[in-house]
């Protein structure tokens, strides 16, 4: 019993030894940690701390005001720091924190002056609260907090856990009955979707990162992806949880997830592709907030600060990366209306390099060679991929998918059944 106990104890100092304590930040609880381009930002009670060199030295903001005693989010764009509170609103620094202005008009109640979130989407800022929902203003006007609203239920979705913009479609992540909410750019309507199976324990979406072909959201209970925007979401398997916060960040072309809750915070490693994930580390800590990646460390802000684990550690799986470009028959086919194409990026001739992108189109064409729409048009790095194709808007008959890479094109016949 006994040699049972020390060897569990062994592997449990083991484990946490690897996480250590960043000895030049000491400024107790970190609410928010994120990067923009070499610069990290963390905040702290009612500061900013700014480091230019993978957190080896930091620079304080000035105060940002005495009532502030935590700080739950912050954004950066351009020369605009924003800093949201638990009850006192926004703060805005033109300066990197020489400065503070309070942004607080609009915001009303005491859950709409608690910010959790912020998105920006072309020339306006948008946050969401702790139980007011989503407000936003012009970001060459700033003044007053306009309520964004319509189509959210107050008693359900009214507390965003987390707002992204993809592509011009803000997803938020509200509530906890396991829904999130779509807005399109010319729509000023939310749309609820249905993304998981409901648990009593309460879900809701806590983060979201367009990686490659694939949005992927870290929730309550572990990791989704869409292929399609948003509307339709999957569940990676193996992965079980009840977290209370989430972050997702990319790393060497792969992605890095964070899942938190009281005692413990989960990180794991994603594939190329992000088709699996690994957990890498287990980080034993009373809360974990957020995280970034800097000089191949993981940073996390805790309640004790910030520590960091060495990720030169951590033995890296060598993905499989194709030699040929190749596209498969689409799957099924015929079909009705909806099928699925593959294709495969190869790497560059003569190296192994997997940093490579290349610019990739997948185009459909009906018999006549007219184009009728573009699945894919965008830059990507080697690996395999899969693309749907819905002909609900189309007649049957038999059209070709071709695709391009770089100065490579393979074509492909199918037949569209109604």
């Amino acid at each position: 019993m006994n040699k049972y106990f020390i060897f569990i104890l062994v592997l449990f100092q083991t484990g946490f030894a690897q996480w250590e304590k960043l000895s030049n930040y000491n400024y107790g609880e970190t609410g928010i940690l994120f990067s923009v381009n070499d610069t990290i930002l963390a905040g702290n009670e009612n500061r900013i701390f700014i480091s230019t060199n993978a957190g080896n030295n930091w620079i304080a903001s000035n105060p940002i005001s005495d009532e502030i005693t935590f700080i739950p989010s912050a954004y950066k764009y351009g020369n605009l720091l924003f800093v949201g509170t638990y009850t006192h609103g926004v703060y805005y620094s033109k300066d990197n924190g020489v400065n503070w202005i309070h942004l607080q008009q609009g915001l009303s109640s005491t859950p709409a002056k608690s910010i959790g979130s912020f998105a920006v989407r072309e020339n306006k800022i948008y946050v969401g609260t702790h139980g007011a929902g989503v407000f936003y203003q012009e970001l060459n006007n700033l003044d007053t907090w306009k309520q964004f609203n319509n189509g959210l239920s107050w008693n359900s979705t009214y507390t965003i856990n987390s707002l992204y913009n993809n592509n011009g479609t803000l997803i938020a992540g509200g509530g906890s009955s396991a829904s999130l909410q779509l807005n399109r750019n010319d729509s000023d309507l939310w749309e609820q979707i249905d993304f998981v199976p409901f648990n009593p324990n309460g879900t809701s979406l806590l983060a979201a990162k367009k990686f490659n072909n694939k949005l992927i959201g870290a929730y309550s209970q572990g990791i989704v992806y869409s292929l399609d925007s948003g509307k339709t979401w999957s569940i990676y398997e193996g992965i079980f949880g009840n977290y209370e916060r989430a972050d997702i960040v990319e790393f060497n072309n792969k992605l890095i997830v964070m899942l938190s809750k009281a005692g413990f915070v989960n990180f794991y490693l994603s594939d190329y592709n992000a088709e699996k994930w690994e957990l890498i580390t287990q980080f034993n800590t009373n809360f974990c907030y957020d995280f970034e990646i800097a000089n191949k460390r993981i940073l996390a802000a805790t309640l004790d600060g910030i520590y960091f684990y060495d990720l030169s550690t951590v033995p890296v799986e060598d993905d499989i990366i194709p030699n040929e470009i190749n596209l498969e028959q689409n799957y099924p086919n015929p079909f009705n209306p909806a099928t699925k194409i593959g294709y495969t990026i190869p790497k560059a001739e003569k190296t192994d390099a997997k940093t490579d992108q290349y610019n990739v189109t997948l185009i459909i064409y009906d018999i006549l060679g007219n184009e009728i729409t573009v699945l894919v048009n965008e830059t990507k790095f080697p690996g395999n991929y899969e693309v749907e194709f819905n002909g609900r808007n189309f007649p049957s008959g038999i059209y070709f998918y071709q695709l391009t890479i770089d100065n490579k094109t393979l074509t492909r016949k199918m037949n569209l059944i109604k």
